[in-house]
């Protein structure tokens, strides 16, 4: 073979060579736009779907706006949800407190009775013993609704078949949020609040009437009166707001608020003395 030939040949297997890199450069660009576009089509088909998979709106609850029935009934559940679990916690603790301070007032006051020697002043022992067990009895008898309902709702929905109707579900927490609002709102109206002066009151009018002891009663009476206040204030409240911004269709997380002045109800023993001591935090 001549050079002429050798050289023609040579470019020639070069030319195919190219032609086999183009073609195979080709078919990767290729293989990588069908990717893209088959990613791009199951993203179209997820959002043209999520309409109907996300299955028609839940009714508003009663009093509601038109747009909390628009919101998502997951987003719905989850606020009543998160909600009742705020006030159940801030509500075990507030009605452990009261009944530990009730508790160790009327233990206080029967021990101390037993063991005074000035006879005269035992009434006055036995009042504000009278009183702790009306708080403690109340705290007993009349809970704070919230506590069982928020536990009765998880254990709903965690017995709840995930193919249920997820209504019938946001319904009960409607129920339960109505329910425990109109609960917090009793606790802290004016039915409670007179009661709270009856028995203020009442301790007065038995040491005084009953065994003349004015100063006394005037003592007790009005330290029973601030102590039922001090327990009346305290009480949580939030689901009354929570409520509200339900039915508007805020579904928003309630903003910290600016810390108040808080008060602390603890008991005060000394060799001497004993009693509850008012301790106020700034």
């Amino acid at each position: 073979m001549t050079s002429r030939s050798r050289a023609i040949a040579s470019a020639a297997g070069r030319s195919r060579s190219r032609c086999r890199i183009r073609a195979g450069s080709a078919s990767v660009a290729l293989l990588r736009s069908s990717r893209i576009l088959a990613r791009l089509a199951a993203a179209l088909t997820v959002l043209l779907a999520g309409p109907a998979l996300a299955g028609p709106p839940c009714p508003a609850i009663a009093g509601g706006d038109a747009g909390l029935e628009r919101q998502d009934p997951e987003a719905r559940l989850a606020f009543i949800r998160a909600r009742l679990a705020h006030d159940a916690w801030r509500g075990t603790q507030w009605s452990l407190g009261f009944a530990t301070s009730y508790a160790l007032l009327t233990g206080a006051s029967l021990v101390g009775a037993a063991l005074l020697r000035d006879r005269a002043s035992v009434p006055d022992l036995y009042v504000g013993a009278g009183s702790g067990i009306v708080g403690l009895g109340l705290l007993a008898v009349s809970p704070l609704r919230v506590i069982d309902d928020h536990h009765a709702l998880e254990a709903a929905i965690a017995a709840a078949d995930p193919a249920s109707d997820r209504c019938e579900l946001l319904a009960l927490a409607e129920t339960m949020l109505i329910r425990d609002a109109k609960n917090e709102a009793f606790g802290r109206g004016w039915l409670i609040h007179s009661g709270n002066a009856l028995l203020g009151v009442g301790a007065l009018l038995i040491l005084g009437l009953g065994y003349q002891r004015w100063g006394s009663g005037v003592a007790n009476g009005l330290g029973s009166i601030a102590v039922g206040e001090l327990m009346i204030l305290t009480q949580p409240h939030g689901l009354t707001r929570d409520l509200r911004n339900y039915r508007a269709g805020d579904l928003r997380a309630p903003q910290r608020r600016r810390k108040r002045v808080t008060w602390t109800l603890a008991p005060a023993l000394t060799a001497r003395t004993y009693g509850i001591a008012l301790q106020g935090n700034f």
